[in-house]
């Protein structure tokens, strides 16, 4: 690093004006520069020179913080790792395309590949509400800890697909640091960074979602092991990771929120918190599926992108990161930290995938599989990056010696190969042939006493019907709807289902309902005429698109009502009811003039 006089500004200045101009004429596309009043003791940081036609951003120190800093990295480099006590924040000035912003700084990254040479990589906190690129929380980092333009790339498809990705690109960047002794400073240029920006309501707002939280796991254990392994490693000679379990244990990592204080402040997002932490925790404990929890969609395309990209490196637990959406109630998944461009020699699936179990997931996963793995999206990605990827190649060329800068549309075609036989596997697991009818599970109703009923009453008599209970089924409450919750029921397969109640007709009332419901709006809906010995109608939604309803005749004016379907979903509530004669097959449980009932035997 070399100390500039200040003598040389006016020189500088009029250097830097003619080359800016220059820029305008030949490049067509220069950055856009803010114009600020520079003070006068702040004029040296005009002295470091600026190499691309990049947006420009320049750290400026006291020689106490960056001492404070140098001491961090120094250590960091003597464990082998960057560990939280690495990580403390010092106070910075900023200046981009030559507006200043105050702002905190601390070392970023986990291993030392990002403390390498001189362009250490740094997380940024701006204070106020100022933003750069509307963002208020970001990092830089050397290039080649993403994989160049690869990771651009891949966030830029993710956010096509409408998954929530980071903004991320190119600055070139410098160092200033204010010598403590006022005798000048010591400016010099580090060259090309990548941006990224980090977890905050901006990020959730620039994706288009209701302000929530994001989820992580701590990874503070992790890093802990790895110190350890790194210390035994270099007494024996070997390598940290050759002391790593096949098997980590997933316990190991709490769930953790970033902007905890802000989220333990306020009253909704620590709701939010509450509630998807609880969620998460109970699906990493298998009580609940990908589909229950998850947005499955999302998270299939998701993995299908992290596959093509070869950006598996984000699929790891201490770098997964879920945004909840509290309109749906599920958990979206963050693309990050993929260290894209690699050239996959298996398919790698989501963490917590469980093939037994989480059947609506791979279904849609091959959907996802399937359109990722065609020649054509390989094509059209890049085509439509085509322009801006050329742009930043020509600037990385020019500082970094490697083949892998740019997208290889060779790797992503080899990794297309391998998502193909994976689909073709998952296809054999999933795609059930239409020859193949499955017998039907039959539901049967939970100890009546656990029922959940509304506005309904089970009223036991002494009578029986072939050795079951007769119960008078009433309407409580005309001015309300009714209805009653018999079973609760999870699939662990695609199977057909069917839930049978043995029904008489009243003197009040000859119509009963059964409903199979899902994830609200998605159900079926059958109305029996138990007088008549018919099927009143059947509807249903989208996803209960495959049902049966039907009734059989018993004796002394018994019928077997019966509905049978085979649920996209990983769990439904089985619901009865009286039905009101004047209402839509789907509201049939909508409140009625009398308080009409029926008898059914349990």
């Amino acid at each position: 690093m070399k100390v500039k006089s200040s003598n040389t500004i006016s020189y500088i200045l009029i250097s830097s004006l003619i080359l800016m101009v220059f820029i305008l004429i030949f490049y067509g596309n220069p950055p856009i520069y803010e114009t600020t009043k520079v003070d006068k003791d702040e004029k040296e940081y005009f002295s470091v020179s600026q190499n691309t036609t990049l947006n420009f951003i320049e750290i400026n120190l006291s020689e106490k913080n960056y001492n404070k800093l140098k001491k961090y990295r120094d250590r960091a480099l003597s464990i082998g790792v960057i560990s939280a006590k690495e990580k403390k924040y010092v106070s910075a000035t900023l200046r981009y395309n030559g507006k200043k912003y105050k702002a905190d700084i601390r070392l970023k990254g986990d291993w030392i590949d990002h403390l390498i040479g001189d362009k250490w990589s740094f997380r940024i906190k701006l204070k106020g509400d100022k933003t750069i690129q509307g963002m208020k929380k970001f990092s830089i980092h050397h290039p080649i800890t993403r994989g160049f333009i690869n990771e651009w790339v891949y966030q830029k498809t993710n956010k096509k697909e409408g998954l929530i990705g980071l903004r991320y690109g190119f600055v070139e960047g410098a160092m200033i640091i204010k010598k403590e002794d006022k005798s000048g400073y010591i400016n010099q240029n580090l060259g090309i960074y990548a941006i990224e920006e980090t977890f905050d309501k901006r990020l959730i707002e620039n994706n288009g979602r209701k302000e929530s939280v994001i989820l992580k796991f701590s990874e503070e254990n992790w890093w802990s092991d790895v110190k350890k392994r790194i210390a035994v490693g270099k007494k024996s000679g070997l390598r940290w990771d050759k002391f790593k379990s096949e098997k980590e244990g997933i316990w190991k990592y709490p769930i953790r929120v970033f902007s905890e204080s802000k989220v333990l402040e306020d009253s909704l997002l620590y709701n939010y918190f509450d509630f998807s932490k609880n969620i998460l925790e109970e699906f990493r404990k298998n009580n609940y599926s990908i589909s229950q929890v998850f947005n499955i969609k999302q998270l299939a395309m998701h993995n299908a992108l992290s596959n093509l990209f070869g950006a598996f490196h984000g699929g790891y637990i201490i770098n997964l990161r879920f945004y909840y959406n509290p309109i749906t109630s599920k958990l979206e998944p963050i693309s990050f930290d993929g260290n894209s461009g690699k050239e996959i020699d298996k398919y790698h699936h989501f963490l917590f995938a469980n093939k037994k179990r989480d059947t609506l997931y791979f279904q849609e996963l091959i959907k996802a599989l399937e359109k990722v793995s065609k020649k054509g999206y390989l094509n059209n990605i890049i085509r439509s990056n085509q322009k801006e990827t050329n742009y930043f190649n020509i600037l990385l060329k020019k500082e970094f010696d490697s083949k892998n800068l740019n997208i290889s549309k060779n790797i992503l075609a080899k990794n297309q190969e391998i998502i193909r036989k994976e689909t073709e596997k998952l296809k054999s697991l999933y795609v059930t042939p239409s020859t193949i009818i499955n017998e039907s599970i039959k539901i049967k109703p939970s100890n009546y006493s656990k029922w959940k009923l509304s506005n309904l009453d089970l009223l036991p008599s002494t009578k029986t019907y072939k050795g079951d209970t007769i119960f008078n089924l009433k309407r409580i409450d005309t001015s309300r709807i009714s209805y009653g919750i018999t079973k609760y029921v999870n699939i662990d397969f695609i199977e057909d289902y069917s839930a049978s109640f043995i029904v008489k007709a009243s003197k009040t009332s000859h119509l009963f309902a059964i409903r199979i419901q899902g994830e609200y709006p998605s159900r079926i809906d059958a109305v029996f005429d138990v007088l008549n010995g018919n099927v009143k109608g059947i509807e249903n939604t989208d996803d209960f698109n495959n049902g049966h309803a039907s009734i059989k005749k018993l004796s002394k004016g018994w019928y077997q009502c019966s509905l049978k379907v085979k649920p996209k979903t990983n769990s439904f509530k089985v619901i009865i009811g009286i039905a009101n004669p004047n209402s839509t097959i789907l509201n049939w449980e909508s409140k009625s003039e009398i308080n009409n009932s029926v008898f059914i035997a349990l």
